[in-house]
């Protein structure tokens, strides 16, 4: 997993939330020494992830450019799947916000491009969260079919409700992933500072846990084909 750019930035993200976690406990029972040093860890860690993400947009990119097919680019690019244009935009705007980290570009453009990827991360999620809705009412479909057989005396496939059960929970997981993104991307969007520390931390900590277990089963449906 951690061959991978993605499975460093999930490793990367846990422990960086993880920390996150600990300084904000550190803040009501004062045990931790050095907490400059952690906090300098986590602000490394953070900046560390922005860098394994350069170049993301090379896989929307592609994407894009298999449904091209002899026609102009820009027509395809503006007939690409929401989705695939939200991820190119996304990452070309975080690319441009770590540039500006580095000292490559003006602090200003930094600061508009990280407010256009947020911005395409929220209406990504949405997306993500349609699609999630609508799978899991197939899914529910398909479940009712098999009891519905059940019902009428047909035998009932045990690998069929194993596949289904298998679905419905990493839909579950996936959904409650995608909650967690839209709340922190929210904070983040609308400047709340309400209990800005603790909802982002906690919201960061429990997406990373999710998407590392997604990941992580991934891999292992992948060495088990």
């Amino acid at each position: 997993m951690l061959l991978s750019s993605n499975g460093r930035d999930k490793a990367f993200k846990l422990i960086q939330y993880s920390l996150k976690t600990l300084l904000l406990l550190n803040r009501r029972i004062g045990i931790l020494p050095f907490v400059w040093r952690f906090e300098k860890t986590v602000a490394g860690l953070s900046f560390t992830r922005k860098l394994l993400l350069l170049f993301n947009w090379l896989g929307p990119l592609t994407s894009v450019l298999k449904l091209q097919s002899g026609k102009p680019f820009l027509h395809t690019l503006l007939h690409a799947p929401p989705p695939v244009l939200l991820e190119l935009v996304n990452a070309l705007a975080d690319d441009l916000h770590a540039y500006a980290l580095l000292g490559l570009l003006p602090k200003r453009m930094g600061e508009r491009a990280a407010r256009i990827a947020d911005w395409c991360w929220f209406l990504s999620t949405i997306v993500a969260l349609v699609e999630n809705a609508v799978e899991r009412n197939v899914l529910n479909d398909a479940e009712g079919r098999v009891y519905e057989d059940e019902m009428g005396g047909a035998p009932m496939s045990k690998k069929s409700v194993q596949r289904i059960d298998y679905k419905a929970y990493w839909l579950q997981v996936t959904r409650a992933k995608l909650f967690l993104d839209l709340v922190f991307v929210s904070w983040d969007l609308w400047r709340i500072k309400r209990g800005r520390d603790v909802v982002k931390t906690m919201a960061g900590l429990g997406a990373g846990v999710l998407s590392s277990m997604k990941l992580v089963e991934m891999h292992s449906v992948a060495k088990r084909l």
